[in-house]
């Protein structure tokens, strides 16, 4: 079982790698596009990598503690990205970052289509 959860989070990984270089191409229409892409891209997956850490503890424990922590700073984490691109709007375009930090949740969606 463990191997197949392994499978599937480094199919997660590569298809959030593809769209991450997918999002990219943005940089064509103005570096501001790109560069808040990359940063909802980049708090997204640290995120994804905070809720698979959680997970294994909860797993191994037994029991649930933290797990509303956990969640409610990964919140903050995508709150304070939002607020970057907004406070710097010159430099980080407000609605490619939270496109960005929906590329983990799109990359486990297409991971569960396939």
């Amino acid at each position: 079982r463990n191997v197949i959860m392994n499978d599937i989070l480094k199919k997660i990984d590569i298809i959030w790698l593809f769209i991450t270089f997918l999002g990219c191409l943005q940089g064509l229409i103005g570096y501001q596009y790109i560069l808040g892409w990359l940063l909802g891209c980049l708090i997204s997956y640290i995120c994804y990598i905070r809720i698979k850490l959680v997970s294994k503890k909860v797993l191994i424990n037994k029991v649930a503690k933290g797990v509303q922590a956990s969640f409610g700073i990964n919140y903050i984490l995508m709150a304070i990205g939002l607020i970057i691109a907004a406070k710097w709007s010159n430099y980080c375009n407000v609605f490619s970052c939270f496109l960005g930090l929906l590329s983990i949740k799109i990359s486990i969606y297409i991971t569960e289509i396939t």
